[in-house]
């Protein structure tokens, strides 16, 4: 039997041995945090550069927008019966007017607007500035002053002739029963228009194949994804085969890749000539791919016409941090066209570009000086922002509201 003073040399050897250990397994810990910290360097880098690549390579943008095949084939669109001047615009507004008596304050106020065929239109505005109330007007629920011209017809007289023949309406809301399946749905709409069972089978099926949904056929509505019931309401828009095409929120809450994939459908239904109304929250969405846009402000317009004239695609405002702040101020300092402030609280900057090409350089120069941009993320436009645009290209009443605003706002 071992002493007392051996068993004491064998457990400070175990303990030793034990350190060692420990010593060893945080070694092997701090070479694998090591390794995965280059890694990540690596891959922040290459993405960096690979940004820019990309920005530049404006043909791969286009290529998302290419229109092979710009026919909604199983629409069976003919021209020929379609009888609309494309002369003249296909929805024409003018001094709209909408009073609640809730209300001190008119929720529209003269409001005109011109869309033609062929024209993705954006009405756009912030939260209370009376899109939804104009969408009602243009659907023909809610009485108004002024005059909204159809194909030159006014709508108030003529609600059944608009409705069923000329326009289609997609709400933000679905109003389906949400156990009904998306057969049902269709065939619905189907039997308010008085269409034959034959008319109706055919043509769930050839919509459905075009818009690869065809395994929704069968689903109940409680079961589709957002964008899936998206393009249910498409395809019940479809059915009359509208001439124009009104969307209320159609992008809310939709990923980024299901928004390119609404808008491969707008395409190709801008490219027969139909003419869609988009109403949107968002200044940013719009320049993406309308060709006109209405600015609608407190009930008011402050600007109506093409998107090429109102510059406000050049105003791009980001958040941004890297790995060394202070070098990045210094490179933006050195960028003409741009305006930047820095939040040392967060640690981030607050960049307004004033074209995409000082937002390239701005990444270029990152990269030349090995400076790795953690965050840059666009920052959503609001009204404030488009003040100095509006105030070149707004009509006269939006110049006086902004200019009076600017004034007795304190800096």
């Amino acid at each position: 039997m071992g002493s007392f003073l051996d068993n004491k040399d064998v457990d400070a050897n175990k303990g030793k041995a034990d350190e060692r250990d420990i010593v060893a397994e945080y070694d092997k810990l701090k070479r694998e945090f090591r390794n995965l910290e280059r890694e990540e360097k690596q891959l922040k880098d290459y993405l960096n550069v690979n940004v820019f690549d990309y920005a530049q390579n404006t043909q791969q943008i286009e290529d998302i927008f290419s229109i092979h095949n710009p026919s909604m084939a199983f629409l069976d669109y003919d021209p020929e019966k379609h009888k609309i001047n494309p002369n003249i615009p296909v929805i024409d507004v003018n001094n709209l007017t909408k009073f609640y008596a809730s209300r001190k304050v008119p929720s529209l106020l003269n409001v005109s607007l011109k869309i033609y065929l062929g024209d993705i239109h954006v009405i756009v505005g912030p939260n209370g500035s009376g899109k939804t109330t104009l969408f009602n007007c243009l659907k023909g629920i809610e009485d108004y002053e002024g005059e909204i011209l159809v194909d030159g017809k006014e709508l108030q007289q003529h609600p059944d002739f608009v409705s069923d023949e000329i326009v289609s309406f997609v709400s933000h809301e679905f109003g389906w029963d949400l156990y009904s399946t998306v057969e049902d749905v269709i065939a619905e709409r189907f039997q308010e228009l008085n269409r034959t069972e034959i008319e109706m089978q055919n043509y769930i099926r050839s919509s459905l194949e075009q818009l690869n949904i065809s395994y929704l056929r069968n689903l109940h509505i409680i079961d589709l994804s957002l964008l899936e019931k998206r393009k249910v309401q498409i395809v019940i828009a479809l059915i009359s085969d509208p001439h124009v095409i009104l969307f209320d929120e159609i992008f809310l809450g939709l990923q980024q890749h299901e928004y390119f994939e609404l808008l491969v459908i707008f395409n190709k239904l801008k490219a027969e000539d139909r003419a869609l109304v988009i109403f949107s929250h968002s200044f940013d969405e719009s320049a993406k791919f309308a060709n006109t846009i209405t600015v609608l402000v407190e009930g008011g317009v402050y600007f109506t016409g093409a998107v090429s004239n109102f510059l406000y695609t050049k105003l791009l405002n980001y958040s941004v941090s890297t790995s060394d702040n202070k070098k990045a101020l210094d490179i933006l300092s050195k960028l003409e066209g741009c305006s930047f402030s820095y939040k040392d609280v967060v640690d981030t900057i607050w960049v307004k570009f004033d074209g995409t090409l000082n937002l390239l350089k701005f990444q270029q120069e990152c990269v030349a000086q090995q400076l790795i941009i953690q965050e840059l993320s666009l920052l959503e436009t609001k009204l404030e922002d488009l003040y100095d645009v509006l105030r070149n290209v707004g009509n006269k009443e939006a110049i006086k509201t902004i200019n009076t605003l600017s004034f007795f706002t304190p800096e």
